[in-house]
């Protein structure tokens, strides 16, 4: 059973088994050839600054959404942590992600003592990175500063 703002929604699953289910869905869209060249590809040469969500399906039952993020060369997310379950694959150049586990007990605000837990950089051939809510996983992405462009697909809870 899944909790959303204070109601309980016993139609959405837990996030683990969310995420067990929606790992080989990204797997399968990411190895889509009309998927890649309609929604992914056409984006590799868009000049762009910073990263953005360069398309969007949600779910119509609001269990999901895939975003295709366009990552320009660079650019980078401050370290944070994750409130749902998600999961990435990197389907054009790559990015370079960071895991952190908190140290302290969260009870001060906009503030974490974090330990690095390890750091890949993820490309086509790689897996996919996944993490589940409240793990104590915080993350951080960038890409390098000479790269091309690198496109990302995450799945997230809708």
């Amino acid at each position: 059973m899944t909790f959303t703002i204070d109601k309980i929604n016993p139609s959405v699953p837990p996030a683990e088994e969310a995420l067990g289910k929606a790992i080989p869905i990204l797997s399968d869209l990411v190895n889509d050839t009309h998927f890649l060249a309609s929604h992914v590809l056409t984006l590799v040469e868009e000049p762009a600054e910073d990263w953005y969500v360069a398309y969007r399906h949600d779910d119509p039952e609001h269990s999901y959404s895939v975003q295709v993020f366009v990552w320009p060369p660079g650019c980078a997310t401050r370290v944070h942590d994750h409130s749902s379950w998600g999961a990435f694959s990197c389907v054009v150049g790559s990015v370079h992600e960071e895991r952190y586990e908190r140290l302290d007990d969260g009870s001060l605000p906009d503030h974490a003592r974090l330990k690095k837990l390890w750091k890949l950089d993820w490309s086509r051939e790689d897996e996919i990175s996944t993490v589940l809510p409240y793990e104590g996983a915080f993350t951080a992405l960038a890409t390098r500063p000479k790269n091309r462009p690198s496109l990302c697909t995450f799945t997230v809870p809708g």
